[in-house]
């Protein structure tokens, strides 16, 4: 059926009027001003410059409450319309997990139009202040808003980036904020959310002309050696993997995807040994770090003669022997590589993230073989963190995560340029476990 055109009103001269524009509300956009008792006045000038000039505990930092002016109540009107924004992103990866905005510069007047004014006023008015007060010209900033939800965290990390030079966070917590569950203060990370309130700010980077030039951590330096010695396996892992059978039928799973899990790797009694052993000598192991890069506690290879159960399991490890099982299971021609092993334990607060280091130092190991045994009792809650998960340089999705599950080995075959990360066990986990991760360097490969 067709539809009728709607009738439109005709004039006494017969003439038709045109059809009037709909009513457009006109945006109000209120500045946001600066409270008044933060001012260019040379006493305040100079406290805030002894900030720069002198070691200021644990960085350069200053803490200006109630910085905007909320006479008009636009601090409460800016929450509403950051509580309410229609396109939180969800952000996770080896450093951080959260939910973001956009960049507030891609915001509308008309839907956002206090927060549009924010950025507005932090640009213009707070940028200048600024500049004022420190002598250092700005030119831009980098604007946007964050949400952290239960076990959400942003870890410590290296902010000296290209042209940034001032970082800042805008709090908008409630009055009954609590540091010790809801985040603590921005030390440059974001602890655990361990409670059910979100923890809501606007943060960003006022940016100058100086550019930097970023410093490249060093990499973990895990000792590599050349397997020389055979082994007795059969005294240490479960006897079904060492049958011909048995090794024929993993190698075609692991052919298909170049990883694969084996259930009930170890022998139950020297799987529960080692864990109880590991479980009871605390003092053996040594927290590595620096924390922008990893906080994992590892086990001092001085310590391992002093463990019968855990020096039995890594011999068997470093053997020829395991060489050949391994190529066996897997079909990857490991004679002649080297080596690397290294035991960790896994508990609330472990991490270790990648860089640009890490991708240059994978790129330059060629093809890997890694062989995670884990060491634990119990079903590790998926909410937990704690996996092992692999990606590939320049990309953001991942590519494969390794859960751990008790007494069980993942065999890992990657490329140049794939690495894997430790993601950050959070309070979900209620036991830990020990991982010991052998890793085959620079392996033949030969296509087929």
């Amino acid at each position: 059926m067709a539809t009728k055109s709607p009738k439109i009103a005709k004039r006494k001269n017969g003439t038709t009027p045109s059809p009037r524009a709909k009513k457009r509300r006109s945006v109000v956009l209120n500045f946001i001003n600066l409270n008044a008792k933060y001012t260019l006045g040379e006493k305040f000038k100079k406290d805030f410059m002894k900030v720069l000039e002198k070691d200021h505990s644990p960085f350069p930092h200053w803490q200006l409450r109630n910085i905007v002016d909320n006479s008009s109540n636009i601090v409460e009107v800016i929450e509403e319309e950051l509580q309410n924004f229609g396109e939180w992103k969800r952000k996770e990866n080896d450093l951080y997990s959260l939910y973001q905005t956009v960049d507030f510069k891609a915001l509308s007047a008309s839907q956002y139009p206090a927060l549009y004014s924010f950025r507005r006023s932090f640009c213009e008015e707070v940028r200048k202040w600024l500049e004022g007060i420190t002598g250092i010209e700005l030119t831009d900033i980098d604007c946007n808003g964050s949400c952290y939800a239960r076990a959400d965290s942003l870890l410590p990390h290296n902010d000296l980036i290209d042209t940034r030079r001032f970082a800042f966070v805008y709090y908008l917590t409630g009055a009954d904020w609590d540091c010790k569950v809801d985040g603590g203060a921005s030390w440059h990370r974001v602890a655990e959310i361990i409670s059910d309130s979100p923890r809501l700010s606007i943060n960003g980077w006022f940016h100058s002309k100086r550019r930097l030039n970023a410093k490249m951590p060093e990499v973990e330096q895990i000792p590599k050696f050349v397997p020389s010695k055979k082994r007795k396996l059969s005294n240490v892992l479960n006897g079904e993997y060492l049958t011909k059978k048995s090794k024929n039928s993993v190698q075609k799973t692991f052919a298909d995807n170049s990883e694969l899990n084996l259930n009930d790797f170890l022998l139950p009694e020297v799987h529960r040994n080692v864990f109880e052993e590991l479980s009871t000598s605390e003092a053996s192991f040594e927290i590595v770090g620096p924390p922008n890069k990893r906080h994992i506690a590892r086990l001092n290879s001085s310590e391992v003669g002093n463990l019968e159960n855990v020096a039995s399991l890594t011999k068997a490890m470093k053997s020829t022997t395991l060489v050949k099982l391994m190529s066996d299971l897997t079909g990857v021609n490991l004679n002649g590589a080297k080596s690397s092993l290294k035991v960790s334990r896994v508990d609330k607060g472990s991490y270790w993230v990648l860089g640009d280091e890490d991708a240059t130092a994978s790129s330059a190991d060629g093809y890997c073989l890694d062989v995670h045994i884990f060491v634990g009792f119990g079903e590790w809650n998926e909410e937990a963190g704690g996996e092992l998960i692999y990606i590939a340089e320049d990309e953001e999705e991942e590519l494969l995560r390794v859960t751990p599950s008790e007494n069980s080995a993942a065999v890992v075959f990657r490329e140049p340029g794939v690495m894997y990360f430790l993601k950050l066990v959070n309070n979900f986990a209620t036991f830990p476990y020990f991982l010991f991760t052998l890793t085959y360097y620079d392996v033949n490969v030969v296509d087929s």
